[in-house]
């Protein structure tokens, strides 16, 4: 019997120990400052990130139905991820089209250049023969 009582004690106390130290080490409450609390008339924290988070989902829902209909206006039940995955490939070919359209570009913006100095220089030997 007395090793079960020295045993419930040392158990008390290993408890009270442990709760001692860790009172130690716990940080003493921070006062708040009335400037820091939020006024009355506001939703609490939590309340007001879940309503926005449910705004930014309906916001993205949104979003994806009307991407849908940019896919194939007659198709009505798209999935998110069907979404995705039908647009991928366009994004990727509208990719290659800009590309082409851009050296496209690029060489008529050169033949434009090439075709404006030849034509000054044209203009430049008809005004040097023809004095008026």
């Amino acid at each position: 019997m007395d090793s079960e009582a020295s045993t419930a004690i040392n158990d008390c106390a290993v408890h009270v120990v442990s709760s001692s130290s860790k009172r130690k080490h716990d940080k003493a409450p921070r006062k708040i400052h009335e400037a820091e609390r939020e006024p009355s008339n506001k939703f609490p924290r939590k309340i007001h990130k879940a309503e926005r988070e449910k705004q930014k989902r309906d916001s993205m829902n949104v979003l994806f139905a009307e991407l849908a209909k940019v896919l194939d206006p007659s198709h009505q039940n798209y999935g998110k991820a069907c979404i995705l995955k039908e647009t991928m490939p366009l994004v990727r070919e509208l990719i290659v089209q800009v590309d082409n359209l851009r050296k496209e570009n690029a060489a008529l913006n050169s033949e434009s250049h090439y075709m404006s100095v030849e034509k000054d220089e044209i203009r430049r030997k008809d005004c040097a023969g023809n004095p008026d």
